[in-house]
């Protein structure tokens, strides 16, 4: 990939959340893979908790307290209606809450030390050249790199966007006032999906980033990659249509209702899940429908994975716009990119953006609701050829990370050195 004759003689510390792992996270995957073949040196820092811990902690402590009789929270619930959480609870619920209480305090404790390890990390890290460039993803890390390491270029890489109405953001807790500390907003360059989520990541922090550079979630193409597209795209035959959704199967992203409507598909058409399963609601979805998707988990590498996509003819893409971070999806689904990279058309359901994004490309079939897909995918299969191509087409224009680190992102990152 790398056409220069030497790499550039600097060293990148890249701070995530994420495990580096092709299976769990490709994009990060990808991402670390390509710094290494430019850079001399490449660390990898892992945020085991990455900081959401505290706040998931601080809205439970205030929950419980609430419960037993210490003032009053409003709570976010599911469906984003408020509820107030008052002392009026039972006994029962008050000795609930006390007790988990006492689990939260402990739980806050393990992952305070384990914060304590992170900056520890950070503020001794020994490296080997004198030019050094942080990249810390997300919040958390971009405060305590921001703090404790001096003498750096520092780049925020912003994955999920913490915007007003994000469930887990209190007024005046500890999130509020991380985000908006000075130290988080001490950044060179900030690196983001696209111009909606800068926006939105601006009025979140009340902060004007002036220097950004725009990263899309990619992956790396491939040779099997190339092959299966062009394969695919002359498929114009169908006996049986076999739609999978893949990664996080989940309520918010729709597999719940998608398992109800697979129940009045017709057998020409066959729905797989294959991921992690989270939350109770898309188990007990599962065990009591008749007709059962078949469910499959695993954590493959890209290679494999890739491999196993490509058995299936159209890949799935839900979204519940849940908060605002949810509402610009489209430049920052993992899932919708290692559908495209196969030339595979996709069915999005849940975000007005992705699904007019959908529609503007051709890519796939887009619809509001998902009784609608029954009704028009003959449309998708009649044109499955043209939806393939399209489909190529707008990874190789957009989301192959491979060009785009070719193009401008090593030249942007060796412009803050």
């Amino acid at each position: 990939m790398n056409t220069v004759s030497h790499k550039i003689e600097a060293t990148i510390v890249v701070i995530g959340f994420q495990k580096e792992s092709a299976g769990m996270y490709p994009h990060l995957f990808d991402f670390l893979h390509n710094l290494r073949e430019y850079f001399g040196e490449v660390i990898y820092i892992e945020d085991d908790d990455r900081g959401e811990h505290f706040y998931l902690i601080e809205y439970y402590i205030r929950t419980s307290l609430s419960y037993i009789g210490f003032g009053t929270f409003a709570v976010k619930k599911e469906n984003h209606l408020n509820k107030e959480i008052d002392n009026s609870g039972t006994n029962e619920e008050k000795s609930l809450s006390a007790s988990f209480l006492i689990y939260l305090i402990k739980k806050l404790f393990t992952y305070t030390i384990r914060q304590l390890r992170l900056i520890w990390k950070i503020h001794t890290l020994k490296v080997q050249y004198n030019k050094k460039i942080i990249i810390a993803i997300d919040h958390t890390a971009i405060y305590f790199a921001a703090k404790f390491s001096k003498g750096c270029s520092l780049v925020f890489w912003s994955f999920d966007v913490l915007a007003d109405d994000a469930p887990w953001r209190i007024k005046n807790g500890f999130l509020e006032k991380l985000i908006t500390s000075p130290h988080a907003l001490q950044t060179d360059m900030l690196m983001i999906q696209d111009v909606n989520r800068k926006k939105l990541l601006e009025s979140s922090i009340g902060k004007v980033f002036d220097k950004t550079l725009y990263l899309p979630v990619g992956l790396n193409d491939s040779e099997f990659c190339r092959f299966a597209s062009e394969k695919r795209a002359s498929k114009n035959f169908f006996d049986t249509v076999k739609i999978i959704q893949c990664g996080l199967l989940s309520q918010i992203r729709l597999t719940v209702e998608l398992i109800d409507e697979y129940q009045k598909w017709p057998s020409s058409i066959e729905l797989f899940l294959h991921g992690i399963l989270c939350g109770k609601a898309v188990n007990n979805k599962l065990d009591e429908v008749a007709k059962k998707p078949i469910v499959s988990s695993g954590l493959y590498d890209n290679d494999t994975l890739s491999k196993f996509i490509d058995n299936f003819d159209i890949g799935f893409v839900g979204y519940g716009e849940t908060d605002s971070n949810h509402r610009f999806i489209e430049n920052a689904s993992t899932q919708l990119v290692s559908y495209l990279r196969l030339g595979i058309p996709v069915i999005v359901c849940g975000s007005q953006n992705l699904n007019a994004f959908i529609t503007d490309h051709n890519v796939g079939l887009s619809v509001n609701s998902l009784k609608d897909i029954q009704s028009n995918f003959k449309q998708l299969t009649d044109n499955y050829t043209f939806y393939s191509r399209k489909a190529r087409k707008l990874y190789e224009d957009k989301y192959n990370l491979t060009s785009i680190f070719e193009s401008y992102l090593i030249p942007s990152i060796s412009g803050i050195l």
